[in-house]
Parts: structure tokens; C-alpha cells; sequence
């Protein structure tokens, strides 16, 4: 696979030492990234017990005000980073995530803990826009797999926390115990940052021309919508997963838990998988297996009882893994001079559909049964699916016509 484009800089300045530095603080705040969906997922029957008038909306709104933080900072962090540098808004982003996941633990109310969990959002939106563009251009000889090693840290840090936070949960007795503890692999990163020079910048290219090319480029806009859906389809799933587990399949809290293991697993190996796959198969029929993949999983799920219905949860980690990069290499293969600029957008677009999906589902859920609302969710690989299939048939009807 492709990387995505490189950022404005040179690190021609630092050393070999202080670039390694970088790298692993990069993958620390990657892992940290995790603690930004992670923990409230698993916590999330135990906060609504704390706080009786967390009604289901309000409970898919709590993903939602995140992730609006996430996309907010997504679109501020890319052009503020290039007029002022990476460093400042790297050691800010990182500090206003560990800050606010403090003060999640002693939110007084509903109100609260909706502004704290926007306030965490805008901090991993600030580190999750700049973390790429820093690891790319500090390992330029190859961008691929310096990226996939570094997006592998996400499902990594999930799957520590995930541990960690259903421990905490059963041994502490309280979520309020487990937000503290998720910030630390976001403070080691924040702390090697600060000791580390970065590297030096550079001027900026013709953003104006790189705008034009994203608005008349096909694949770009491709990109846009089936990152939308691959966004909601993860992110939907995933802070509804152990609710579901408990509420429809009749499992405890640290069953639920076992659950998202097994879909951070899934995206573990998916994302580590995808660039030897990308080698035999070309985007397309990947993207086409990965969306019905992730149909299938989520039909199951939502239809099925039992060891079924838990199987197919952990599957869609796997299917929804690949679709996020594919897309990445997909845009920058055929817009190779949209810039950051073009990184940025998608990855703020694939924000805005993990943030719109759990309100989506617990609207559809009601005072009903999730199971209505993991229905409801089967429209996001739906859609995906129809896109990647019409792309792929609008070009084998070019290659027949020519």
C-alpha cells in the first residue's frame, strides 16, 4: 500500500537516536489514541448505573461528543501545524487527552462528563491528525510500512486497555478507577516529545492548487464517503459491543469486555496483514471483500444468538480493519499531490462517521432491544458495499469500451 502524503518538514536535522525517539513516542500516543473510545465502552453499563437519567441516546451521544472533539481538532491541528509546527500541537493535544481523562474520573453529572469526553476528543483529534504525517516523514525510505506498524498500535493499545480497564473494573469496583490508568501510554509519548527536538520545517506548497485537484478527483471523493462509512461501521459497533453482549446475548461486563478483545485481535491482524494482501489484490476487490465482510458479521450478529452472534463481533474487527488504509492508499495513488491537506479531510471524514453511528444506533434502539439498533447499523457496510461495487463496475465497463 501506498502512504499517505508526507508532511512539510525534513529530518535531515535530527539524529538517528533522537528520530528512534520520535518514532516510539509516536507509537506510544498512537496506543494512547485507544483510551479515547476504549474505556467508556467497556465502563459503559457501570456509567449508567451512576447516573440513572443516561437514557440510550444519551449514551450513544457520549461516542458522539468525542468523537465531534476528534474531528474538530482533526481539521485545526493539520494547518496550524504547518504555520506554527508539529511540536506544539503534539505536546498540546497529548496534554489536554491525559487532563481530561483525569477529570473524567471525577465528573459530578451527565452534564460533565459529556463536556469532558468532548474535551478528550479534541486532544486525541490534535495527536491522531499529526502522529501520521510525523512517522512518515521521519521514515521516508518506506512510508508503508513505517504506517502500518504505526496504525497497529492502535488495535495494540484497544487491546491493552481493554484488558486492563475489565480488571480494573472488577477489581476496583468503579469506572472511576479506570480513566486515570488509560492515560499512561499517552504520557510516556507526551514525555518523550517534550525531551525530543523535532524535526525542522519546511515551506508549504501550492495549497490552493492542491485544492483543486481533491474537487475535480473521482477516487478522492470515493475516498471521502466509503471513509465515512468505514468510520460508523467500526466505531458504531465497537461502543455498543459489550452493551450488546450484556443487554441482548445475556453476558456479564467482563464477558463484553473478552468481546472487544477479540475484535481489537481482529484489526490487529487485519492491519498487519493488509500490506502483504495489497501486494496479490488490488484495492478494489479488497475494499468489495472487506465491506461484505463486515455486512455479513453485523447481520449475524444482530440476528443470532449465543457463541454466533459473539463470533461474528470479533470477525468484524477483522473485516473492518483494511478498509480505512486501503482508502488512505487508494487517494494518494491517484491524487499523489493532494498534500496533507488531503489526508486530513479523509481522516476527519472517517471521524465524522464513528461519531455520527452510536447515536444513530442508540436512537434506533429505543426503549427497544440493541439488537434493533446493530440492525439499523448493517446500512453503513451496506452502502460501502454498493459504492466499491459500483466503482468497480464503472471501471470494468471503461475497460470494455476501450
Amino acid at each position: 500500500m501506498t502512504a499517505a502524503p508526507g508532511p512539510p518538514f525534513t529530518a535531515d536535522s535530527l539524529t538517528a537516536d533522537q528520530t528512534r525517539r520520535l518514532v516510539v513516542a509516536s507509537y506510544l500516543v498512537m496506543m494512547g489514541l485507544a483510551a479515547c473510545l476504549v474505556p467508556m465502552a467497556v465502563c459503559l453499563t457501570s456509567i449508567a448505573r451512576t447516573f440513572p437519567d443516561l437514557t440510550s441516546a444519551r449514551l450513544g451521544f457520549l461516542s458522539t461528543a468525542t468523537l465531534l472533539g476528534v474531528v474538530t481538532a482533526m481539521l485545526a491541528a493539520g494547518p496550524l501545524a504547518d504555520r506554527w509546527g508539529l511540536r506544539r500541537f503534539m505536546l498540546l493535544g497529548a496534554s489536554v487527552q491525559v487532563v481530561a481523562l483525569w477529570l473524567l474520573a471525577l465528573a459530578p453529572s451527565v452534564g460533565a462528563l459529556l463536556w469532558l469526553t468532548a474535551l478528550m476528543g479534541l486532544g486525541t483529534g490534535a495527536v491522531d491528525a499529526l502522529a501520521s504525517p510525523l512517522v512518515a516523514g521521519l521514515q521516508p525510505a518506506n512510508r508503508t510500512r513505517a504506517l502500518n506498524f504505526l496504525h497497529a498500535c492502535f488495535p495494540l493499545g484497544s487491546l491493552t486497555m481493554i484488558a486492563a480497564s475489565s480488571a480494573l473494573l472488577t477489581h476496583a469496583g468503579t469506572w472511576r478507577a479506570v480513566f486515570p490508568v488509560m492515560s499512561l501510554p499517552m504520557l510516556l509519548g507526551l514525555v518523550l516529545f517534550a525531551v525530543t527536538p523535532f524535526p525542522r520545517p519546511e515551506p508549504l506548497g501550492d495549497l490552493v492548487g492542491a485544492g483543486r485537484r481533491l474537487l475535480v478527483s473521482g477516487a478522492f471523493w470515493l475516498a471521502c464517503v466509503g471513509i465515512f462509512l468505514a468510520g460508523a461501521t467500526e466505531v458504531g459497533a465497537t461502543h455498543w459491543m459489550p452493551a450488546y453482549v450484556e443487554r441482548v446475548l445475556g453476558g456479564s461486563p467482563a464477558a463484553g469486555a473478552r468481546v472487544l478483545f477479540g475484535f481489537a485481535v481482529g484489526m490487529l491482524i487485519g492491519r498487519l496483514s493488509t500490506g502483504v494482501l495489497a501486494h496479490w489484490l488490488a484495492p478494489m476487490p479488497l475494499l468489495l471483500s472487506a465491506s461484505g465482510l463486515c455486512l455479513v458479521c453485523l447481520a449475524v450478529a444482530s440476528t443470532a444468538g449465543g457463541g454466533v452472534a459473539i463470533a461474528a463481533l470479533m470477525v468484524l474487527g477483522l473485516g473492518v480493519s483494511s478498509i480505512w488504509p486501503t482508502l488512505l492508499a487508494y487517494a494518494s495513488d491517484r491524487v499523489p499531490r493532494g498534500g496533507a491537506t488531503m489526508f486530513s479531510l479523509l481522516a476527519a471524514l472517517g471521524n465524522s462517521g464513528a461519531a455520527v453511528a452510536p447515536l444513530v444506533i442508540g436512537l434506533a434502539t429505543g426503549p427497544g432491544s440493541l439488537r434493533t439498533g446493530f440492525r439499523a447499523a448493517t446500512i453503513f457496510p451496506l452502502l460501502a458495499l454498493l459504492l466499491f461495487a459500483g466503482r468497480s463496475l464503472e471501471r470494468l465497463a471503461a475497460r470494455r469500451r476501450a
